[in-house]
Formats: C-alpha cells, sequence, structure tokens
C-alpha cells in the first residue's frame, strides 16, 4: 500500500502535470449526459491535440514524419481504444461508451482508416468555444448581413 505524503507549502506545485477539463463540460447543461470517463476522455484528447498544435506551429515535426491534419487541414489526433483503456484505466466498455457519449454530444468525429490502422479522431470545440467563434467572424462582417442571426439561431 502507498504511504500518503501530503504537498507542502514551500514544495514548487507546478512541477506536477496534469490534464485540464474543460469546465463547460461540468457545468453547462447540454453536456449533462457526460460520463466522468467521457469527460476524463474528451481531456486526454484534447491534450493529445494541444500537443499537435504546438508541434505544427513550432514546425517541429521532423522530415519525413507525419502531419496529424488532412486535406481540409482539419487537425486529428491517433489513438487505438486498447492504449486509451490502459491509460484510463477502464475497460473496453467504459471506453466504447465514452466514444459514443462524446460523439453523441458532437466533441468527436472518428473516421476510419482501414488496413487495421487505428481511427484518425477529430476533437471538436464545445458550445462556448463555437459561439467565441462566431463573435469573431460576426465582428468583421458588414451590418447588411443577414447570416448573423441565422447563425446565432443554430446554438442552444
Amino acid at each position: 500500500m502507498l504511504t500518503f505524503v501530503p504537498h507542502k507549502i514551500k514544495e514548487d506545485y507546478r512541477k506536477v502535470e496534469f490534464f485540464r477539463v474543460n469546465k463547460e463540460l461540468c457545468n453547462n447543461e447540454i453536456y449533462k449526459d457526460l460520463s466522468p470517463t467521457a469527460i476524463l476522455l474528451y481531456s486526454l484528447l484534447c491534450d493529445r491535440l494541444s500537443l499537435t498544435y504546438n508541434n505544427e506551429l513550432a514546425n517541429n515535426i521532423p522530415k519525413g514524419k507525419k502531419h496529424y491534419y488532412d486535406e481540409e487541414e482539419n487537425m486529428y489526433v491517433i489513438f487505438t481504444r486498447m492504449d486509451l483503456e490502459t491509460k484510463l484505466h477502464v475497460g473496453k466498455s467504459a471506453i466504447s461508451s465514452a466514444f459514443e457519449q462524446l460523439n453523441k454530444a458532437n466533441l468527436i468525429k472518428e473516421k476510419r482508416q482501414g488496413n487495421n490502422r487505428p481511427n484518425r479522431i477529430y476533437v471538436g470545440k464545445t458550445i462556448s468555444e463555437i459561439r467565441d467563434f462566431l463573435k469573431v467572424i460576426m465582428r468583421g462582417w458588414t451590418l447588411g448581413c443577414c447570416l448573423a442571426p441565422v447563425l446565432w439561431s443554430i446554438l442552444p
């Protein structure tokens, strides 16, 4: 059994790495059906996506290595279900259920690659991220644009 060791006031707590959880997944009624496993899975996928973004932005991809975006420049991540089961300490059915929940909430989409290769996992934006994106776009539109009310109406 492990021994309990508390954090001390003079220690540097920032050395510990965490997965960031988007608070909206816990606070927005739209995501109330997400299980803790689905929320943690989404956080893990976002963490992997941020590594991909950072590598792409820093042009840190070695020559001959794969870039993780498609022909439409949509970013994706690669994870096998087995790797996720191991990382999250859950079984096959828990991972399948979490994927179903995230898919239903439009937070992920998978694209099969075939030939025994893992699926591409596209990580979607939350409602607040979409709203923020639309606000930026709408600021650039002219006053006569009739699409702004339509776009706002599609968001809950």
